[in-house]
Parts: C-alpha cells; structure tokens; sequence
C-alpha cells in the first residue's frame, strides 16, 4: 500500500486550532437554497454577522470563482470563467443559473459524505445495490449528468470536474467496498481529516504487490487451519472464523501500521470467535499447544483448574511486517464477551503509566467485538462512557466488530433498534467504517485509517467488518434451522481467499502454481505438528503467557503464595514521628487554598490526632478513648503511610472523593476557584506518573469494576481499590465478580490484588 505523507501524522494537539479551517459542507441543510440566499447576503454586508462555519463556506464559494479555468470567448477571444466571469460577481450566488448549480453541487457532494455508506457494498451476501437511491441523485438537487460545464468545488477533486466527473468520483470514494460514517463527528478537523485521506485515493490505495502476497500467504493460512480443525477434529468447537477470515491480515498489517507510529505493546481482548486463529497465525503461538487442546481434556471441572481453550490468553512477541519487534497481549476472557473490554482498557492504562506513556502512544487497546453483543450488552455503553474520562482515558481503542450478521441464532432485525451494530459508537462521536470482508485491500485499508486516526485524534475508532459465519453458533450446531434463506447463500459462497487469490493470479501477482505450493506448505507444517502431538513427541508444555519484559511478565503470571504464607505475622505499623507527618499534611489546607467552612473542622481534628494518639498510649490511661478515630480518618492514614513511603494507589468509585455521605473527603475543593486539592498524592514521593488517584466514577459498576480489575491486573504492584456504595452497587458489578475476580487465578493463573470496600 502507498504510504502517506509524514504530515499525516503530525500531530493536531500541536496544530493552531485558530487557523482558517478548510471548508466544511456538513453544517449546509439539504434543499435550503432560500436560507442560504439570505445567509449570504449578510456575509456580504459583514462576513462577522454570521457562524464561522458559514463565513468558510460563503468564503469557498466565492474562493472557487476566483480560480475556475479560463477559455477563449469564442466571439470576442477573450479570457472567461466557463462559469463565472471575475469581473462580473454577482450581487448574490443565487441569481444566476451558474451560481444556484454551485450551491447545489455542494449539497449533492454533503449528501455523498453523509449517507453514501447507506448504498456502500458492504455486505458479501448481497449484490450490489442495482440501482442508485433518489437521493444520492443529481437530478434530486436540479442539477443533471449531462451538464458539458466543469464546476470547481471549494474543498473537493482539487480540479475541475463536470456534474458526471463528481458523481464518478463520489460513487468511487463512498460506494465501493468502504461505508464512512463519519459525518456525525462535531469537529470540523476531525472531519476534514477523513475526507482528505478518504477522497485523495477514492478510498482504495495502491498496493504493492509484495504486501499484497503478505495478504493472500495471512488468508490462505487463515482457511487452511480451520478447514485443517475441522476435517481431524470434526464436530469439535473451535468457534471458527470463517466468514472473517480477514481478521488476522487485519492485525497483521494494524500492527505493523501502530508500530511504525512507536507503539511498543498491544493488547487484544476478544471474545472466543477467531481466538485460536489469532492465537496461531498472528500471536505464533505454538500450534502444537493448540492441536493438543483438542486431543484431551483441557480442565478438571471438579477442581476448576484451567479453562477451555477459546478463552485462554497468551502474551508473546513478534516481528512485524516492516521487521520491527512488538509486544502482543491477549487477555483471557470467559464466555460473557464484551465484559472483556473495559478490563483491556484498565490493564492499557496501568502499563501506560509504568511506562510513562503520557501521549498514549506506546501501548494501544485493540478489542474485537460481536456485531450482536457489542449493540445488545450494556456494558459496552458503560466502557464507551469511560473513554474520554480523566481517569480512564487510554487515548483511544481500536475496536472491531467481526460483524456475522446473527447474533447466535438471532437476526439483526430481531436484535437491535438501530441501523448498524455499530450506531452505539456514535453518542461519543466515534467514526466508524463499515467493510466488506470480501475485499481484503479495502479491510486493510480501513484499519490504516483506523490506527491514522487514533494516533492524530486519540480517541476510540471502529471498524465494521461485515462478514457471515460459515458455520452455526458453533461447529457441532445447525444453522439452517434459524437461517435457512442466509445459509442457501453461504453454502455456495466462495471464501476470501479463494476470492483474493483468483483476483492476484488474473494480475499476474502470482502464479496458480506458486499459490499452490504455498497452499501445501502450510498445510504440511499443520500435518507434523498434529503427528508430533499424536505421537507424543517433542516439547508439549503449555503455558498461558511466555514471559516478556521484567514489569509485563510480572503481571501476566504473579507468583503464587504458598498458603502457609498467609497465616505469617507481617509488621504494618508505623512510627509516631510518621503519624505525625501524616496527620499534619491531612489537617493543613495549601495556603492559598478556600476550604469549605465545615471542612476546616474536618481538618483541625485530623491535625490533633497524634496528641490524642499519645493519650491513648499512656501506660496508666484508663480514660475511655472511643471516637478518637473514626474509620475514613483510619483509612486516611493507611493510605498515607503507603503514600509516603511511594507505594501507587488508584481509588475509585461513586463518590469516593467526598466519601458516601460526606466521610472521607480525600480531596477537597477550594469554593472560590474549584479546583481541588488531593492530600495524598501531594504526600506521595514519586510525582512523575499519578501515583495516588482517587477518582469518582460515572454512575457505572459493571463497567467501572472491570477497568479496576484490568488496571489490577496490569499493576500488580499498586493498591487498587473500588468502593460500592451499597451492597445493591455491588451487584450491578456482579459478573466481573464472578466471572473474573474469583475465578481467574484458577482458571488463567492471573492474579489481580483488587480490593473491594462496600
């Protein structure tokens, strides 16, 4: 694939937001030409007196009739615009046919820009839309095909184009194999963004022919080893990825694209289907280890010792496709699927800051969704909610709907209120770019853009891969009992690969023999692998996480604590001198610091604590000390000592700064100016990374529970603590209890030290 500009990847943070702003056609109301007459006769009279967004656009306009191409007059042989004269502007852009086709074109092209991905191609089970919708017509706007003038538009082609040139080229850009959806984005940048990479290549770059066998070799491995599972272990579930066999190019080359950008790790969860796939062919995961899950029992139900294999995960490292190294992370996951996705997010942003990555460059969330899952399970609206969050923000997941067009035996129709799987991602103004999974060019191409816009915006991105799912729910189910009118299409459609390899052999990319002996290669490795487990032979031992770097193999496979360990006596007191420290820093406000009224009283009782502490301690006190602490003081000062002594603590929850009820009041806000004030991380000794945080959640636990979990996961070394108000709050979380707190050293062999506090 040709590679873009280096500009394309500087970053906006550093831009002038003030610059003049390229035009932006999204705001003009379709069939509006009288409110756009009056509009433009008051920028005329005062460009000021109307919305910036209108001031570009009536400057474009009047921009393109300063540079429209010029022709001799045939009877006077004299320059002109073919459409408008320089000299002769008229009084407003409606009152000339000229000037009226200008506006109207520039709807006509809005239109594109906003609903062609309605008409994209995007489903492999269905033809191509035999005809265009009315309004995606010029005659739908009063302008026609047969217009012979050439019209040049303020921010599009860049050239000169007739009425027929800019329908071609729209219909090229917005209808083909790739449905933008990204005109709901409220940022002008944002948008112009996707329109000048989308439009500059009609959304289907060059590639070379050298990436192009990296693709077919990633498709033809891909099929290969599910045909290969489901012809010697016939009936047995693997939750295959036929229909998306795309998937695994779409990592490669996502990977090779984030690693160029200086991402050092990245971390996958998924639910089971396509795991093992992308377990062998992107994570190179031994195949052994996985033929050998299918010849035996993988886990003693009776001891719940291990899990089956589409939920085990696995860290290793690989070279990408430009030869660099990085660091891939699957997350184990159980059967409730997209709990998966905020614990990816939570695991990101703890190695995020033990790596110190404050631009969010270096480790990246990837997560792979269900099409019927991702719009059916609340959980994912609870994480999508967390994403631009202070204290949640990864700068941005990549997400990915393997998008089977049946959610179990359920069809959309059946399963949502909304157009898309993916419509949820747009109330945090997430683009989204919906692909056919046939068109293995176009997938990879939306995954560059995908890992483009995350790097510039740093904000989640999705990508709807349509596909089907060649078998039932799993391999021993029958589909055709739910879907028999789908799966009559199924059965006689032809898979990606042999698709894209009919494609490469008619552009002579490479030969029908060549591809035949790459064909059987891959499918001899498969065979000695699956005779070396047969027999027995060679090194079979398996493990969940090879070990990586020192900090990351810490956290992926902590070492188990001899139970005898658990009774031992550990010292956790501290000295009076450090109560002291601490109890002083807890009762002192900064000094140019407002603290509410009431508060000061708070303050001043923590601030005598050590005097009360020496009364207590007397050796002949016989006073009744009761209420000399109380437990959010208590708490306050374990925490303390931790701080002090540079340990991390994150602490989240409803309203855990304040405290339910007013108790705690970790931090305190100053009633002049707002802004607040965290004792403890003042008193921590580390200030590089947030060493103390404590943070109050959305009204969210599922979600906000498995950000904790993951965040424990990935910091093992760190106090994570989340506080439910009541136990009802508890039990809105209670599947990441279930599925992962309790269960995941005894399932996976992940720990996580998360503390829960009702």
């Amino acid at each position: 694939m040709t590679p873009m500009s280096q500009s394309l990847f500087d970053d906006p943070d550093s831009q002038d937001d003030h610059a003049v702003k390229p035009l932006d056609h999204s705001s003009v109301s379709l069939g509006s030409s009288d409110y756009l007459e009056s509009l433009w006769t008051e920028w005329q009279k005062d460009p000021n007196s109307v919305d910036e967004n209108w001031q570009q656009y009536f400057a474009g306009i009047n921009q393109s009739y300063q540079h429209l191409p010029t022709t001799k007059n045939k009877d006077r042989g004299e320059p002109s615009t073919l459409n408008h004269s320089k000299q002769d502007a008229p009084t407003t852009p409606f009152d000339e046919p000229s000037d009226l086709t200008t506006a109207k074109i520039t709807n006509f092209i809005h239109a594109y820009r906003s609903l062609g991905h309605l008409s994209a191609h995007i489903n492999p089970l269905a033809q191509e839309p035999p005809t265009t919708p009315s309004h995606l017509l010029p005659e739908h706007y009063g302008i026609t095909l047969d217009d012979p003038k050439v019209y040049l538009t303020a921010d599009f082609a860049g050239r000169p184009l007739t009425i027929k040139g800019i329908t071609e080229k729209l219909q090229r850009t917005y209808t083909r194999s790739v449905g933008a959806d990204y005109c709901h984005l409220q940022s002008p940048k944002e948008r112009q963004w996707f329109q000048d990479h989308m439009e500059s290549c009609e959304n289907k770059p060059t590639f070379e022919s050298e990436q192009q066998k990296i693709l077919l070799k990633d498709l033809c491995q891909t099929e290969g080893f599910e045909k290969f599972l489901h012809k010697r272990y016939l009936g047995k579930k693997r939750f295959s990825c036929e229909g998306i066999d795309v998937l695994v190019p779409m990592l490669r080359f996502l990977a090779d694209d984030l690693v160029q950008q200086g991402t050092e790790e990245i971390c996958l969860g998924m639910a089971h289907r396509g795991r093992l796939n992308v377990l062998v062919n992107f994570m190179e995961k031994p195949k052994e280890q996985i033929l050998k899950s299918f010849e035996e029992s993988e886990y003693n139900p009776f001891d719940i010792d291990g899990d089956v294999k589409y939920h085990i995960g696995y860290a290793s490292e690989v070279t990408s496709i430009s030869g660099q190294k990085v660091r891939i992370y699957l997350a184990p996951n159980p059967s409730h699927l997209e709990a998966i996705g905020p614990v990816i997010n939570g695991f990101v942003r703890a190695r995020q800051q033990i790596l110190q990555d404050d631009r969010h460059r270096k480790v990246i969330p990837v997560i792979l969704h269900g099409d019927a899952a991702f719009s059916g399970q609340g959980i994912v609206a609870e994480t999508l909610n967390l994403s631009q969050l202070k204290g949640y923000s990864c700068g941005g997941s990549i997400h990915i709907i393997l998008n089977n067009q049946v959610g179990f035996t359920t069809s959309p129709h059946e399963s949502r209120s909304c157009h898309y799987a993916s419509d949820l991602a747009k109330f945090i103004e997430s683009p989204i770019i919906h692909v056919n999974s046939d068109d293995p060019e176009a997938c990879i191409w939306a995954v560059t853009l995908a890992s483009r816009y995350r790097y510039a915006f740093h904000k989640d991105v999705f990508i709807d891969v349509v596909g089907y799912r060649r078998h039932g729910h799993n391999e021993s189910d029958e589909p055709s009992f739910t879907q028999p009118l789908m799966y009559q299409v199924i059965k006689q459609h032809p898979s990606s690969y042999k698709l894209y390899k009919e494609q490469l052999t008619r552009a002579a990319v490479m030969t029908a023999d060549e591809i035949l002996s790459m064909e059987k290669t891959w499918q001899d490795l498969l065979q000695k692998s699956y005779l070396t487990v047969k027999n027995k032979q060679g090194n079979q031992t398996t493990h969940p996480a090879p070990l990586l770097a020192k900090d990351l193999a810490y956290a992926l496979s902590a070492p188990k604590i001899p139970i005898k360990d658990f009774f031992q006596p550990v010292k956790t007191s501290i000295s009076l001198t450090q109560l002291t420290k601490i109890t002083n820093h807890l009762g002192t406000a900064p000094s140019d610091f407002h603290p509410h009224p009431k508060i000061m009283k708070i303050l001043k009782a923590r601030s005598n604590m050590p005097q009360a502490v020496n009364t207590l301690l007397a050796p002949h006190n016989t006073k009744n000390n009761k209420g000399v602490f109380d437990w959010a003081t208590a708490e306050l000062l374990a925490l303390g000592s931790l701080a002090l002594e540079g340990h991390p603590i994150r602490l989240s929850g409803q309203d855990v700064q304040r405290g339910t009820f007013s108790s705690r009041h970790g931090t305190i806000t100053d009633i002049k100016t707002g802004q607040v004030y965290n004792f403890l991380s003042e008193l921590s000794t580390k200030k590089h990374i947030p060493q103390v945080e404590i943070l109050n959640s959305p009204l969210s636990e599922l979600g906000c529970l498995g950000f904790e979990f993951g965040y424990a996961v990935g910091a093992p070394k760190a106090l994570v603590l989340w506080e439910a108000q009541f136990g009802d709050f508890a039990n809105g979380a209670q599947i990441i209890i279930d599925q992962f707190i309790t269960a995941s050293e005894a399932k996976w062999q992940q720990t996580a030290s998360l503390v829960l506090l009702l």
